[in-house]
């Protein structure tokens, strides 16, 4: 079975079998393959989809159009399918696309099962299992959705999935800071101030997780960031609880202070560890002897036993 691959997000692809699929160049059949896939199982009207496509034309031509770019996308993938059943269901009046998880390999459908699998969770009661599968999902999200499509119907699609996107990596983030995953937390922290500069929560987590490594320099150049970046963007400064964590880092107060190593309980874990170590090697040599006077015992006894003339 060939298995068809389908980047929604940042630049649209489609591939079989690591191939470019053939006969979709056409952008509406592309665009009507990518809505399909945004709201696949559903029943949708053909007449709204040919008004949505083609605004601007006349009903007969606008539906002709639809017609058109459905025989398109249909003739592919009954082509791809190979004489499976294909997905594409065709009736008077409705269509409905429903891609098989055997044969469809989407990022935007994936990305989309792990956020519903996982939105209700909280990031303290991930497993690590969980934490993979949100971490592989999250860098499917290459870019914003259909990036350089500007259909009305693609900008508030694109915005849920962006939402959707900043949820996913927020948790992600609170999870690394849970467990200590320092620098894994600090690269999904920049991401999260990338596609929102002002969001201060970000900026507090990442000045936990530096001032937890040991670099207070970081930990306070971030809250030098966010307060340049609210300023810039809602002309706001931070919040009490950002300007608290600020001063407690400031005074090396804060409870995530990283330890420095203990060098008299690091001495007394040696001591231990070398007269645990001579006890044995006493033990050992106890025993050495006690075999080494049973074996010559035994030799004397053979001896004897063997002796000439007995």
């Amino acid at each position: 079975m060939v298995e068809i691959n389908v980047a929604i997000f940042g630049r649209f692809e489609v591939q079989a079998d690591g191939r470019p699929v053939k006969g979709i160049e056409a952008n509406k059949v592309k665009e009507l393959l990518c809505y399909l896939l945004i709201y696949r199982g559903r029943m949708l009207l053909r007449e709204s989809l040919a008004e949505m496509f083609w605004e601007s034309t006349l009903p007969a031509k606008s539906k002709k159009y639809l017609r058109q770019a459905i025989w398109k996308l249909k003739a592919v993938l009954e082509e791809y399918c190979q004489g499976a059943a294909c997905d594409l269901v065709v009736e008077t009046g409705w269509i409905r696309f429903d891609p098989s998880s055997e044969r469809w390999c989407v990022d935007l459908i994936d990305f989309e099962q792990t956020y519903l699998a996982l939105k209700e969770k909280r990031a303290r009661e991930l497993g690590p299992a969980e934490f993979i599968r949100l971490r592989r999902e999250v860098d499917l999200y290459k870019g914003d959705l259909l990036e350089g499509w500007y259909q009305d119907w693609c900008i508030p699609e694109r915005e849920r999935f962006q939402v959707m996107y900043l949820l996913l990596l927020n948790k992600l983030v609170q999870y690394c800071e849970i467990h200590q995953q320092v620098e894994t937390g600090l690269v999904y922290g920049e991401k999260l101030i990338h596609y929102d500069r002002a969001y201060e929560r970000a900026y507090r987590q990442m000045m936990r997780m530096y001032y937890m490594a040991g670099d207070r320099t970081q930990a306070l150049r971030q809250y030098q960031r966010c307060v340049a970046a609210l300023a810039e963007e809602l002309s706001v400064g931070p919040s009490e609880r950002t300007i608290e964590l600020y001063e407690q880092i400031k005074s090396d107060q804060h409870p995530h202070r990283a330890k420095a190593p203990v060098i008299q309980s690091d001495e007394r874990l040696a001591n231990s560890l070398l007269k645990n170590t001579a006890k044995r090697l006493d033990e050992y040599a106890e025993t050495l002897s006690l075999v080494q006077s049973q074996i010559q015992e035994e030799i004397i006894s053979l001896e004897n036993r063997f002796q000439p003339g007995q």
